[in-house]
């Protein structure tokens, strides 16, 4: 069995990332979606612009997992001022 890896991204990888993203959310959400919404949030959030602004921000790092030369998936790490998310603070 081939080795598994990662792989940071660059924006010459932008349209395999919008390729599995879009993929990986229609296959954990579409169900619980209509193709309308799901079509909606799709454009908004994996669009080739929005993903190349993210993947050219200092404090985002994207990577593919690979294995033989296949990207099986992605991570996506954010940090400082490109955290979406409210986080606590820590000592």
């Amino acid at each position: 069995m081939s080795q598994i890896t990662t792989r940071r991204l660059t924006t010459a990888d932008v349209n395999k990332l919008q390729q599995i993203s879009i993929e990986t959310f229609k296959d954990t959400f579409g169900v619980q979606n209509t193709s309308e919404n799901m079509a909606a949030y799709l454009q908004d959030a994996y669009n080739l612009p929005k993903l190349t602004h993210e993947l050219a921000e200092s404090e985002s790092q994207f990577y593919f997992v690979e294995r033989a030369g296949e990207s099986l998936g992605y991570l996506k790490l954010n940090t400082g001022a490109a955290q979406s998310e409210a986080m606590v603070q820590t000592l």
